[in-house]
């Protein structure tokens, strides 16, 4: 449904890029599909954790995380192509058709007994505010847990605002418009690292002491890079970042 509604937005984006209609549009139909999107990566982190046996759970996230940052460096250089040969209305409708793939794959899953909803006593199914409740409950009786969420959550936040700061950044290394796409490639490239080391760490025992140094990563990181004077800096910056992101989600999915 979300892949379906994204798609949908998409070929109205590419409407009012080809027909020139109120730029307004195209914030407002954005932030539609971003809202569509929210249910996309809980959804996969949960199927993922129901379909994978617990020991290998670390490095089915890992590989997860991995194809997503994959995406985030592949998707700016892709980009960039399409919009040499074409114009940006192409762009945005060959967006469209990847949403309308990823639909067809989820649906090629089929049923499963993981996605069976739980049964409760007197085998009712749980409604959606009762496994809200259950949820938070969960969350409330283990406040380590609490905490890991809190750190997922941050780094969310810190990559919410790159989106915007990283334009800036880019100015302020005087490296024009197309920084963004390298710095955002930056981080992909950073992510694809940190997903491949993360997978190789084994010993729960380690596992606090790689988040805690993964998070002090990305805020040493993120900070240098507002005082970054040149592209490369800012560069450099961006991979260890991206890195230290993807390190800290993993571990706190897993």
């Amino acid at each position: 449904g979300a892949d379906a509604a994204r798609m949908v937005l998409m070929v109205g984006l590419a409407v009012v890029a080809a027909a020139g209609l109120p730029i307004v549009l195209a914030p407002v139909l954005a932030a539609l599909a971003t809202a569509a999107s929210t249910v996309t990566s809980p959804s996969v982190a949960a199927s993922t954790a129901r379909l994978v046996a617990d020991d290998e759970l670390q490095r089915a996230s890992a590989l997860r995380a991995a194809i997503g940052q994959g995406a985030v460096v592949a998707g700016p250089a892709l980009g960039a192509v399409v919009l040499a040969l074409a114009d940006p209305a192409v762009a945005i409708l060959l967006n469209a058709v990847t949403f309308a793939v990823s639909a067809a794959a989820v649906l090629a899953i089929g049923r499963h007994d993981a996605f069976a909803p739980r049964a409760r006593a007197g085998s009712e199914t749980p409604s959606f505010r009762a496994e809200l409740v259950d949820g938070a409950r969960a969350l409330r009786e283990t406040p380590a847990a609490v905490r890991l969420v809190g750190a997922d959550v941050l780094c969310s936040g810190v990559y919410g605002l790159l989106t915007v700061l990283l334009v800036m950044i880019g100015g302020q290394a005087g490296a024009g418009d197309g920084s963004y796409g390298i710095l955002l490639g930056g981080f992909g490239a950073g992510g694809l690292v940190g997903a491949a080391i993360i997978s190789r760490v084994d010993a729960p025992a380690t596992w606090r002491r790689t988040l805690t140094v993964a998070l002090m990563l990305v805020a040493a990181s993120v900070a240098a890079l507002g005082q970054s004077t040149s592209i490369a800096q800012a560069l450099v910056l961006a991979v260890l970042g991206g890195g230290g992101m993807i390190a800290g989600e993993v571990l706190s999915e897993t």
